[in-house]
């Protein structure tokens, strides 16, 4: 939308983010429902590496049930009363900051960050990707027997 870019909008530069990130108190810790995509523009240079935690990661080990693990079906799936004008529309970053902090305030009341971040840590192979990987593993001992 043009108007989430217009001229006389404030810029987040790599000064101002690193001002935000390391403001009073500062954190032991980051979050954000994906990482990989946060982290594309909070880098390392601006956190000072501060470890992560990745709702997505997390969700997806100790929600394996759960039909997806993208920050709206994890809302709606695990109930969360939520406020409907901060948590809309998606896909924003007000209210999908909201949205993941309620997510992660249920994984903390699971674990503690330590154990979280451990979480977010391991491995994940997506679902896909391990029926990919079996359809693979399946056509090369059909073709090396």
């Amino acid at each position: 939308m043009e108007k989430d870019f217009a001229s006389d909008l404030p810029r987040a530069t790599p000064e101002t983010l690193a001002a935000l990130v390391h403001r009073a108190p500062t954190p032991d810790m980051l979050a954000a429902h994906h990482i990989a995509f946060e982290r594309y523009f909070l880098t390392d240079s601006i956190t000072q590496e501060l470890p992560w935690l990745c709702t997505l990661r997390i969700g997806q080990k100790l929600w394996p049930e759960a039909p997806r693990h993208t920050n709206q079906i994890l809302r709606y799936w695990l109930k969360l009363d939520l406020d409907r004008a901060l948590a809309s529309p998606a896909h924003r970053a007000g209210p999908d900051a909201y949205v993941t902090a309620h997510i992660l305030q249920r994984q903390l009341a699971l674990a503690p960050p330590e154990e979280l971040f451990r979480l977010t840590q391991a491995k994940h192979v997506r679902r896909g990707s391990a029926l990919r990987s079996g359809k693979q593993l399946n056509r090369q001992e059909q073709l090396f027997p």
